[in-house]
């Protein structure tokens, strides 16, 4: 060693570390060799069946026939939904015009249509359906018609019971219609 004996020290020091360091470092590099080489996995007959019936299978589903198909469903689709759009915007019109009115009666045969319309294309039980009908029930009760609007109140309330929840408030509102009768 020199005659400076702190400038040895820190020298000693590290030599010392990059020794440990290099021989960590070796030790762990023999730890991570990879053993033999693996053979990838051979593909069993099913497997490729299955990949072959599933190819098969998608292109099936879409030809340009099959897409073209589905485009002008879809396109049909969205035009009757449109129609159908466009002409409860004009009933809502016509039905606010009513209103101000007061032409309650003339109201009636159109709530009876939009009535009819909706058991016809979504059912008795969607919540579109069940609002229709307590509307109407609404309707009947103003004008005085409480016989009729009784039985549109009870089917309403049952119907959203079951589609919506007791405690929904729509539910709830019918509950209150109801009572009101």
């Amino acid at each position: 060693m020199s005659g400076n004996s702190a400038a040895d020290s820190v020298q000693a020091t590290q030599d010392t570390s990059v020794h440990k360091a290099t021989a960590s470092s070796s030790a762990s590099a023999s730890k991570k060799r990879p053993g033999p080489p693996t053979k990838p996995k051979a593909i069993s007959k099913t497997d490729a069946q299955k990949a072959a019936v599933d190819a098969a299978a998608s292109s099936a589903v879409s030809t340009p026939a099959n897409d073209a198909k589905s485009a002008e469903e879809l396109a049909a689709v969205e035009a009757e939904a449109a129609r159908i759009a466009a002409k409860n915007v004009e009933r809502n019109v016509r039905i606010k015009a009513l209103q101000r009115e007061g032409k309650l009666a003339e109201i009636e045969p159109i709530l009876n249509e939009v009535l009819r319309e909706r058991r016809q294309s979504l059912g008795g039980s969607h919540p579109d359906t069940l609002k229709s009908i307590s509307t109407l029930g609404r309707l009947l009760q103003v004008q005085g018609k409480l016989a009729e609007a009784q039985p549109l109140f009870e089917e309403a309330l049952a119907g959203r019971r079951v589609a919506l929840g007791p405690r929904h408030p729509y539910t709830l509102n019918s509950v209150s219609s109801h009572l009101l009768v």
